[in-house]
């Protein structure tokens, strides 16, 4: 591009040689790739020492250094969803009630548009086996890595959902193998 328009470039601490321009540029970018690849090291193996990483955690943790632990003002709604589920309240039931009792949603920076979204709602019940089992599921670079947490709901309360849920999917005519 500085060739093809002529360019002149000043530079305050060394001189500038055009020339050599698309040599500095790739050493540059084989520093950046360095750089990325090292990082990406340096996460896989945190994460298969099994401590925690970056990214948002699932509604019910925090992130307290290399450890997740419970909030327990959000576990207790975590619980309460997965009860009213088991009940056979609806969703949007399930959001009204959260709604109704100011239950706390996940900290952000962005205020919400929508409280307690049914998406938000239906995160937390797909997440079920994850709460179940205590387990954070990382993805890296293609690789899988599951952190150690601690259990929100028991393993009663998982298998009465897992059967709940089954008995809910429905199949329609023409999605069915015959």
């Amino acid at each position: 591009v500085i060739q093809e328009n002529k360019l002149n470039v000043l530079l305050a601490k060394e001189h500038f040689d055009q020339r050599m321009a698309p040599v500095k540029a790739w050493v540059g970018q084989m520093e950046l790739d360095g750089m990325r690849e090292r990082m990406s090291m340096g996460v896989k193996a945190r994460l298969k020492s099994g401590k925690a990483n970056t990214g948002q955690d699932r509604y019910g943790y925090q992130r307290n250094g290399e450890v997740i632990d419970i909030v327990e003002a959000e576990a207790i709604w975590v619980r309460q969803i997965f009860e009213w589920y088991l009940q056979k309240v609806s969703l949007m039931e399930i959001r009204r009630r959260l709604i109704e009792n100011d239950a706390p949603q996940k900290g952000s920076s962005v205020p919400r548009r929508v409280q307690w979204a049914k998406s938000s709602i239906q995160s937390i019940l797909k997440a079920a086996k994850d709460y179940a089992l205590g387990i954070k599921t990382y993805s890296r670079d293609g690789e899988f890595f599951e952190i150690s947490v601690p259990s929100i709901i028991d393993l009663n309360t998982y298998n009465q959902f897992v059967l709940l849920r089954q008995a809910n999917k429905t199949h329609p005519v023409h999605h069915v193998k015959i």
